[in-house]
């Protein structure tokens, strides 16, 4: 198993242990209580949502990932899902580390001062 199945197989499993929230008006709730680990952005999502998810994990410091077009919600299994917060501890640290250490084409890191980490 590459290193991208394995990421989107233990976000999988996340979000069947309810570790994940789905949808922008419930991950900007999870980043602003400072619960997320990490927020993942598909390619396809709008430009106004990506915008205002981007400055919201900015001003509280919460690390953002963007996600090749489609991989979000085939391994949430939402399949329109944009946009999926992931919670502190247990797999929200497995996957934040996964991002962060291992590289792979369909995951770019983006950074709190709003510079891009090429090929995560």
């Amino acid at each position: 198993m590459d290193k991208a199945n394995a990421f989107f197989g233990t976000l999988g499993l996340a979000m069947r242990s309810g570790q994940v929230v789905i949808g922008e008006p419930k991950t900007k709730v999870l980043v602003s209580g400072s619960q997320a680990a990490l927020v993942l952005i598909d390619a396809a999502a709008s430009a106004n949502t990506v915008k205002t998810v981007l400055d919201k994990c900015r001003y509280y410091g919460v690390p953002a990932a963007t996600v090749a077009g489609g991989r979000l919600g085939q391994a949430v299994g939402r399949p329109a899902c944009m946009i999926a917060g992931v919670v502190k501890g247990g797999l929200g640290d497995l996957l934040y580390k996964k991002v962060v250490e291992n590289e792979f084409d369909d995951i770019q890191l983006e950074l709190n001062d709003g510079q891009t980490q090429a090929n995560l």
